[in-house]
């Protein structure tokens, strides 16, 4: 049995530069395959995964301001995905221009697997695609050709970039496999917000005050038939299903894997509605939220409900529009907040500041029960930790690249 601890300082720094440079294999996969991570509570396990390809596709790059539409515009995007340990791999992003000759935003994200499951899609009478998900978090680098020309457009190079080089992004991929033709796709959502969240004084990593108080900053793919909209609707209901895993990083990179403690209940609701990043009129982008789950090995988590920094927040990002195109006509936020983490695995009670995805819609969902597939609710919520912080020393993870000790994922029924 793995022994858990709370990452600290030094940890971190030694398993981030092993991440950085490592590289590592993973078992091949067939549909429909599990990830073999089932099991007993609070064990280990090895993760089957496949091979995920090289992808090239279109991301749409979104500019908000004040939480509305600001910019956006469809560029090409390079993705590749090199596994570094068990769950856990760098996808390197390439975004480009129109013509593909100059990388306007490029960076290496660290990727924590989350989960599988199984979709059908429209022209199918059965599942025929299968799913893997993983949170990722990173820095974009900006060509210095962008920032000479486009320095002033805030919509094209955040404020704080000047003074830090570099900019944190955060989000999701889902890798799906067309079981039926071998052919591979994708959808993925990187999002990097305003000083408020990315630069606090108290919390960041990189602080300051730069102005950026009405901008974020959203990447989303594929760009073909999505359609933003910042005030798209939340779920709301019980949580059934899934599971909380533990990512072990007292161990050998390969070896970080625990079994998922499957759900037992809990409830999510959105109950009231902000806009944190403003700096004038502006509509409600943000909706505050409450999630609440216990897994059936004692592990209880809850969102903080205190200020809108400390609270758990649903961002509308969209929509996808094409039912015949991966992912279908799936709704889209990105996540973050505080939860107080109770681990029935043995340890201590302690806050962590988690950040994920929320997905409702789409095709047909199916989830393993071992091999085999059963219906479940196609509204996902996924989360993993950012910040330890009960670590000593105290070492911020906000506004800098940080490994997830702790994931979470959960349908909303």
């Amino acid at each position: 049995m793995a022994i858990r601890q709370t990452l600290d300082g030094w940890r971190f720094a030694a398993i981030l530069l092993a991440v950085l440079t490592a590289f590592a294999g993973v078992a091949s996969a067939q549909c429909f395959t599990p990830d073999n991570l089932d099991g007993t509570c609070c064990d280990d396990a090895a993760a089957d995964l496949p091979a995920f390809p090289d992808i090239n596709l279109a991301t749409k790059y979104i500019c908000f301001r004040d939480c509305q539409l600001s910019f956006e515009a469809d560029l090409p995007v390079k993705v590749k995905h090199d596994p570094v340990g068990c769950g856990l791999s760098l996808i390197r992003f390439d975004i480009t221009n129109s013509g593909g000759g100059l990388v306007i935003w490029k960076g290496k994200l660290i990727a924590s697997y989350s989960r599988t499951w199984a979709e059908q899609s429209p022209t199918s009478s059965t599942p025929d695609t299968q799913v893997w998900r993983f949170l990722v978090n990173g820095d974009f680098k900006i060509d210095p050709f962008v920032v000479s020309t486009y320095g002033s457009n805030e919509c094209i190079v955040p404020p704080s970039y000047a003074t830090y080089d570099k900019i944190l992004v955060t989000g999701y991929v889902d890798y799906a496999l067309d079981c039926t033709t071998g052919n591979w796709s994708m959808s993925f959502a990187l999002g990097h917000e305003c000083d408020l969240f990315e630069h606090d004084n108290l919390f960041s990593a990189r602080p300051g005050v730069f102005g950026n108080d009405g901008r974020t900053y959203n990447w989303v793919a594929p760009a073909a038939g999505f359609v933003v909209d910042p005030l798209v609707a939340n779920a709301s209901g019980p949580v059934l299903n899934e599971g909380i895993r533990d990512n072990d990083f007292s161990m050998p990179l390969d070896l970080i894997c625990n079994t998922e403690q499957p759900i037992g209940q809990g409830q999510f609701d959105a109950f009231a509605a902000d806009c944190p990043c403003k700096d004038g009129p502006a509509v409600n982008q943000w909706s505050l939220c409450r999630l609440f789950a216990v897994s059936n090995c004692g592990t209880t988590i809850a969102s903080v409900p205190n200020d809108v920094w400390d609270a758990f927040l649903s961002k509308g990002i969209g929509f996808w529009t094409d039912p015949l195109v991966y992912p279908g006509r799936e709704f889209l936020h990105l996540q973050q907040g505080f939860f107080d983490y109770q681990d029935g695995c043995g340890t201590p009670l302690n806050r962590y500041y988690m950040k994920g995805v929320h997905t409702q819609a789409g095709w047909l969902t199916f989830r393993f029960i071992g091999a085999t597939l059963a219906p479940v609710s196609d509204r996902f919520i996924d989360l993993g930790t950012a910040i330890p912080l009960s670590a000593t020393p105290f070492t911020p993870a906000v506004g800098r690249r940080y490994l997830s000790d702790r994931m979470i994922a959960v349908n909303v029924d």
